[in-house]
């Protein structure tokens, strides 16, 4: 199976607030997945791990006039949607991070901008762990099929940007 993962841009006060800590444009990600003959955009939301269908959710940000990409894993996934479907499930209801994005993700990119080096003082990656950020579930995923991401916990959508293991892709052939 083709993991994508789905980077926003939207303008609004806590995505332009993660645009400045980040320095780049992208303030969100989320997995597109195939899963029952319909793509979905699967993300770290308010409520926990949700399910968007794909179609709803270029179009939203189309008439917003704002941006989406993708990015392929370099390597296929040894799994099957059901399989999918069956690990991600449990976190769907379980509730979001905000530790992590108001305070953990902000001192990483400030001390990042100021000393060169990225200094992280939050919490450590725990078995059972039920609550992410955007980034951090994506990162989540991708670790427990294939073993790019150790440090799952500290990811942020320019992080998912950045890495040698996602490939840029357009997103028009998708939508």
């Amino acid at each position: 199976m083709q993991l994508y993962i789905l980077l926003v841009d939207s303008d609004t006060f806590v995505a332009n607030t993660i645009h400045k800590f980040q320095g780049n444009r992208w303030n969100h990600a989320g997995m597109l997945v195939e899963a029952y003959g319909e793509r979905y955009v699967v993300e770290a939301i308010e409520t926990g791990i949700g399910f968007t269908p794909f179609s709803e959710y270029a179009e939203a940000y189309r008439k917003q006039q704002k941006d989406l990409m993708l990015l392929e894993l370099n390597t296929e996934l040894d799994v099957s949607e059901a399989e999918l479907m069956k690990f991600i499930l449990p976190y769907t209801r379980t509730g979001y991070e905000y530790s992590n994005l108001i305070g953990h993700q902000a001192i990483k990119f400030i001390t990042k901008k100021i000393f060169g080096k990225a200094l992280w003082l939050g919490r450590r990656k725990r078995k059972g762990d039920k609550k992410f950020i955007c980034g951090e579930w994506c990162a989540f995923v991708i670790n427990y099929y294939v073993n790019l991401f150790p440090e799952w916990h500290k990811i942020a959508p320019s992080d998912l940007f950045d890495s040698i293991y996602l490939k840029h892709k357009k997103i028009d052939k998708y939508v």
